[in-house]
């Protein structure tokens, strides 16, 4: 193996790309696509009720998650990358195996990287501090799944790697993550864009419309971000050329893998009858039925085809996440079968409202008409209106009238109402009861007439009677004012004391 300059890197992460597309895309798939999947959901929960849980789901848990799904990741890429680059095929159980089983350190190394790189940048002035780290320390996870290092160790050994070569290092980590996010961001925006403008002439919901829009383009990043991750492997492995001159050989070995021709023959030689000791040495003390179940199933994971593992996973997602929206649905038809009973009932009383209402209405109408017809009566702005009625029910009773003094009007308050008077004295001649009878029908059609006096002259005779009477007008409504004690002064505050 020869160093690599930065356009032969690319060019091999290309390659690798390209010939290892399926079971790559597969091994980011297995944590990406249900990291977006979940996101999706939350983000339609914190459309709904529960807004805070799901802000706090989504921006805590998933980022939580979003991390250990990286590392884990991360280092079965390289794994993956490493058996590439030694002649073998990609595995994707191998390699999330290999990753598994270095979990601890590899969790440890991830921990502290992201921590330090966290809480330097919070500062502020730490973020150029924090970008050294981030370069110094990109090799831990690498390290700590193919060499095995202690997460303390795993750091070290980046920085080793690292040292003297910080600045080329940095350039090529830029160039790996643009030779991932430039192709992912302008395809993710076209086609995002697409479905977008293609769903707006069939959902009227712009939730949906968003939440599929940004389904979409997540699964477009998920196409090329293997890119970055067999980059920055590369860029590992070009270190420790340079540094410590490995080959093809070192990097199997380091892999702890056994080619099919090896793993054959070793099946045959635990088939014969050995002794005890040769079997013991050849095993490392295990039971020859154990040696062989392990040697099968290590066989057996290395002939499983990229695509047939890469099928299985996204089915077994895309059922899940589906079944997720059906166990949803059905909640939202069981929510909505109550609300449509809760919409009838109130209904119903509504409708029982609306009949009560109407039943007030009919019963109010002709109390209206006549509240409207005291109103007319108690307006009479004119007082030539108040004269011609005066002299219709003279004529209509029988009496003369042979003269009529209009006074001033004035106000008078009559518990809570304020009424404008007007004052008149008529005098009439005609008996007695035609006198009576004058005022009921004046009374009737002025039902707000109040006679002052009445005075009646020669009975015997030709009786002459004079009436003052006094009409009660624009009647308004008096809004009394609480008014606040004054003040007290100090003599009168003594004086109480």
């Amino acid at each position: 193996m020869q160093p690599r300059t930065l356009s032969q890197k690319i060019r091999e992460t290309i390659r690798i790309y390209r010939g290892g597309f399926l079971p790559l895309l597969g091994i980011v798939a297995i944590v990406q696509v249900p990291l977006l999947l979940l996101d999706t959901m939350l983000g339609g929960l914190a459309q709904g009720e529960s807004v805070g849980v799901a802000i706090v789901l989504q921006y805590v848990v998933i980022a939580v998650l979003s991390i250990f799904g990286f590392l884990i990741m991360y280092g079965a890429t390289a794994h993956a990358v490493s058996r590439h680059m030694e002649g073998s095929e990609i595995n994707i159980v191998a390699s999330y195996a290999a990753a598994w089983r270095k979990l601890r350190n590899l969790g440890g190394a991830g921990a502290i990287v992201f921590l330090v790189g966290i809480g330097l940048a919070v500062t502020g002035i730490g973020i150029p501090f924090a970008v050294f780290f981030m370069v110094s320390w990109a090799f831990a996870i690498p390290a700590a799944v193919l060499e095995g290092t202690s997460p303390k160790a795993s750091l070290t050994r980046s920085s080793y790697l690292v040292r003297n070569r910080w600045r080329n290092v940095f350039g090529n980590l830029l160039a790996m993550a643009l030779l991932w996010a430039l192709p992912g961001a302008l395809l993710s925006g076209i086609v995002g864009l697409i479905v977008g403008l293609s769903l707006i002439t069939f959902v009227d919901n712009q939730t949906t419309i968003l939440q599929v829009t940004g389904l979409v383009s997540g699964l477009i990043w998920i196409l090329f971000a293997p890119l970055g991750l067999i980059g920055v492997t590369l860029v590992y492995w070009d270190l420790r050329v340079r540094k410590e001159g490995v080959e093809k050989e070192d990097i199997a070995r380091e892999l702890d893998h056994i080619p099919d021709d090896e793993l054959k023959a070793l099946d045959a030689e635990i088939t014969e009858d050995l002794s005890d000791e040769a079997y013991s040495e050849l095993t490392g003390k295990k039971s020859r039925r154990q040696t062989r179940m392990e040697l099968r199933l290590r066989q057996s994971m290395s002939r499983v085809q990229p695509w047939v593992v890469v099928a299985v996973i996204l089915g077994v997602l895309l059922v899940g996440y589906f079944g997720v929206l059906g166990l949803r649905y059905t909640k939202a038809s069981e929510s909505r079968t109550v609300f449509a009973s809760d919409i009838q009932r109130i209904s119903r009383s509504l409708r029982r409202n609306v009949l009560q209402l109407e039943a007030l209405e009919a019963e109010l109408e002709p109390r209206e008409l006549q509240l409207e017809e005291l109103i007319d009566q108690f307006s009479y702005p004119i007082t030539d209106d108040l004269i011609a009625i005066v002299s219709a029910a003279a004529d209509q009773t029988g009496v003369a009238v042979t003269s009529m003094q209009v006074g001033n009007s004035n106000i008078n308050i009559r518990e809570s109402t304020r009424y404008e008077t007007q004052p008149m004295t008529i005098t009439l001649e005609g008996g007695t009861e035609d006198l009576y009878e004058f005022l009921e029908v004046l009374y009737s059609q002025i039902p707000v007439t109040d006679v002052v006096n009445v005075r009646i002259t020669n009975v015997d005779g030709s009786p002459s009677s004079q009436v003052g009477l006094r009409f009660f007008l624009s009647p308004e409504t008096i809004v009394e004012k609480v008014k606040k004690p004054a003040p007290k002064t100090p003599s009168e505050a003594e004086g109480d004391e």
